[in-house]
């Protein structure tokens, strides 16, 4: 079930996933948002493949950012 501010990471479009990533203050949500998009689709595995093979495996972003990320989605 979503919480407030968070999309879906498998159905939210990249405008949607770029509009959440920057509410939670993630730098360059557009960036990230095409990263996010790329490796879909995402199962509820505790972001294993997020962190494995997508964006926050593959660039190793700040805390921050990696924060922010998974704070705005959810499966």
């Amino acid at each position: 079930m979503p919480s407030a501010g968070k999309v879906n990471a498998n159905t939210a479009t990249i405008s949607e996933l770029s509009a959440a990533f920057a509410a939670h203050g993630v730098p360059d949500p557009d960036n990230w948002a095409a990263e996010v998009d790329e490796y879909r689709p995402y199962d509820n595995d505790g972001w294993a493949k997020m962190f494995d093979q997508c964006c926050l495996g593959k660039y190793n972003p700040s805390a921050q950012v990696r924060n922010g990320i998974i704070a705005s989605l959810y499966v």
